[in-house]
């Protein structure tokens, strides 16, 4: 296990600086974790005062890394590849909805991890889907 055991009680400081002000829940029956934020901060803005797609890659990111631990209890897996399609821009003011899954029915392969995901606006408008492989850590640098 990595730094850090048990089940996760605090925020990431990157979630705090974009906004996010309270713990995801997960979802047991269908294996997804859920955020929900009311209101990103302004050091999500884009130069064109809508959200920045890297600060909606940011909470993907960190959403998945959530999921992975309630799916599989492992808190050393890290990011190998993280691909966003972004499908519409989103107002800074709106509240937004993150949500992560494992795919391949929630099995490790290889000592790699695929998580699925979408955000979406509290009305159900999806801004952005995302897909990333995790591999288990086996060192650090």
């Amino acid at each position: 296990m990595g730094k850090y055991k048990g089940s996760p009680i605090e925020l990431t400081p990157l979630a705090q600086l974009l906004g996010v002000d309270k713990l995801g829940k997960f979802n047991v029956e269908m294996r997804q974790y859920v955020v929900e934020i009311t209101k990103l901060n302004p050091e999500a803005l884009s130069f064109y005062k809508f959200v920045h797609g890297g600060a909606i890659a940011a909470l993907f990111d960190d959403t998945a890394g959530m999921c992975i631990y309630f799916c599989h209890g492992i808190n050393s897996a890290i990011t190998e590849s993280h691909t966003v399609k972004f499908i519409s821009a989103m107002s800074i003011k709106s509240p937004l909805v993150i949500t992560c899954w494992v795919d391949t029915d929630g099995k490790k392969k290889d000592d790699k991890i695929i998580v699925k995901g979408k955000a979406e606006t509290t009305n159900g408008k999806v801004i952005a889907t995302m897909q990333a492989v995790w591999m288990l850590k086996k060192e650090t640098l």
